[in-house]
């Protein structure tokens, strides 16, 4: 019996963290910041400004969304110019579909993006919960700005 007790024991203690981590990302989360690490020199830059406005959500059946702008776009009228439409696409990003977790990774299939290349891969980042504050880290890419090779990372705050 005592065997079958800590067999128990160290079962739950193995199983638990990975659950309870796991469940960490669920929910809703504010943004907080967006910037990009220009691989070759380790230069931040910041595609939408300092200052951005997003959300994410992640349920626990494994499905999520996200956009994120900045948070200084200009539109003058109702309905935006041809040239204020191309200012507000390039100022932000939305994306949707599944996800999944191993580890640290975070595996994303989006079904549904800003811009169609998204939903032709799956998209993988290293993500962290400490405390409130969710962190997700790319894997290296080509920035859609200039084809320059970057990691983004993100920063929200749990809601």
């Amino acid at each position: 019996m005592k065997e079958f007790a800590f067999c128990w024991l160290v079962l739950v203690s193995v199983l638990a963290p990975a659950s309870a981590a796991a469940q960490d990302i669920v929910g809703s989360w504010k943004q907080t910041a967006f910037y990009q690490k220009v691989v070759s020199s380790g230069e931040k830059r910041f595609p939408f400004g300092e200052k951005i406005v997003g959300r994410s959500v992640y349920t626990k059946e494994g499905t999520f969304c996200t956009m994120a702008t900045g948070i200084d776009r200009k539109q003058g009228a109702v309905a935006p110019t041809d040239e204020e439409r191309v200012g507000l696409f390039k100022t932000m990003y939305a994306y949707c579909g599944t996800y999944r977790l191993d580890g640290s990774k975070l595996l994303a299939q989006p079904d549904v993006a800003w811009t169609p290349n998204w939903t032709k891969r799956e998209h993988n980042s290293s993500w962290n919960v400490n405390g409130k504050v969710l962190t997700i880290e790319t894997l290296p890419f080509k920035s859609q700005l200039d084809g320059v090779e970057v990691v983004a990372i993100v920063e929200y705050q749990k809601e």
